[in-house]
C-alpha cells in the first residue's frame, strides 16, 4: 500500500476517515468474493436445474459432464 506524504489531507483527516479508507480495499475485495460465490451457486442451481429436466426423459446428467 502507497503511504502518503507527510502533510497530506490523509495526516489531516481525523482517524475514523483514515480507518474508513484503509478498510475501503478490504471491503471492496470481500465484496467481489461474495459476488463471484453467489454467480457460481446460481450457476449451479441452473445447471442442476437444466439437468432434472433432460434427465427426465432423456437420461442425460449436466453435473457430470466436467463442465463446471
Amino acid at each position: 500500500m502507497r503511504r502518503s506524504e507527510p502533510g497530506t489531507a490523509d495526516d489531516r483527516a481525523c482517524p475514523a476517515e483514515r480507518l474508513q479508507r484503509l478498510l475501503r480495499g478490504p471491503h471492496l475485495a470481500e465484496k467481489q468474493l461474495n459476488d463471484a460465490f453467489i454467480k457460481d451457486r446460481e450457476r449451479a442451481e441452473l445447471c442442476d436445474r437444466v439437468s432434472q429436466v433432460y434427465h427426465d426423459p432423456y437420461g442425460v446428467d449436466c453435473s457430470s459432464s466436467g463442465s463446471r
